[in-house]
Order: C-alpha cells, then structure tokens, then sequence
C-alpha cells in the first residue's frame, strides 16, 4: 500500500530525476552532490511540509527517506488541533492587539 509520504517522496524525486526511484535504491547513487542534495532537501521540505534538518544526513536508500517523511509528517499537529482558547491566544498576541473574537469583555457589565 502506498502511503501519502511514499507518493509524495517518490513523485518529487521522479520530477528531479527523469526516472522513478525504488525504495532500496541508495540516496547515494541517485546522482545528488551536496548542494544538490541541500537544494533538493528544502524543497522537498515545502513539498511534504516538513522539517527534515540535521536526519536528512542519516539517510541511505529512498525508503529511508520516505520513512522519515512519515515520520516527521505525523510529528505535527494538523491545524484543527492547536489551542484556541481565548486565554491562549490572548497570551500570543502583541501587546496592544485586539483581544480576539469572543474575548471582548462586555460594555457595562
């Protein structure tokens, strides 16, 4: 079974390559020199909205890459599921901003 992260990995580097990649193939002999590979990294950060950093050096084959996509896609929250509570945004903002929608306090009362 394909998964999102897999889709996502193996597409990218078809676009970059010109060929499609199998899992076992080694990162190493894909064809990418350093600044291709830091290049190629950065986007491919965009792509799957992810932080790769310093683990991208621990990869050796496709597959590895592609399990760290998972991996650091599943390691952040989806949008729905961050605070939105009143006191929490009211926290964040910069002194002097408005109080968010619902925290306005009542004239008079």
């Amino acid at each position: 079974m394909t998964t999102n992260a897999e889709s996502q990995v193996i597409e990218f580097l078809t676009r970059k390559l010109g060929a499609q990649p199998r899992p076992e193939d080694p990162i190493a002999h894909l064809g990418f020199d350093s600044l291709g590979l830091a290049e190629s990294t950065a986007e491919l950060e965009q792509v799957c909205k992810v932080r790769l950093g310093e683990h991208i050096l621990d990869v050796e084959t496709v597959g590895d890459l592609i399990e760290l996509v998972r991996k650091q896609q599943s390691a952040v929250p989806p949008p729905h599921s961050r605070p939105s509570e009143p006191s929490v945004l009211l926290a964040n903002a910069p002194m002097g901003a408005p109080a968010a929608e619902g925290t306005r306090q009542r004239e008079g009362g």
